[in-house]
């Protein structure tokens, strides 16, 4: 379910961004954007999750 509301969040916000600062690229440029900003995201919440880690392991949880 993560996944779908992401991939519509990251493919609207790829439109958007294109289509403002680049109205003539290319739909592969846009769909690369997309996958870099849905990428970013799982990232993000990878490195959140490491970083809770080593807080509870320090908290001695």
């Amino acid at each position: 379910m993560i996944l779908f509301v992401r991939s519509i969040l990251g493919a609207a916000l790829a439109v958007m961004l294109m289509r403002i600062f680049h109205p003539n690229a290319h739909i592969i440029y846009t769909i690369l954007l997309g996958v870099f900003l849905i990428g970013i995201a799982y990232f993000s919440n990878y490195k959140k999750s490491i970083s809770k880690k080593k807080t509870s392991l320090k908290n001695g949880e």
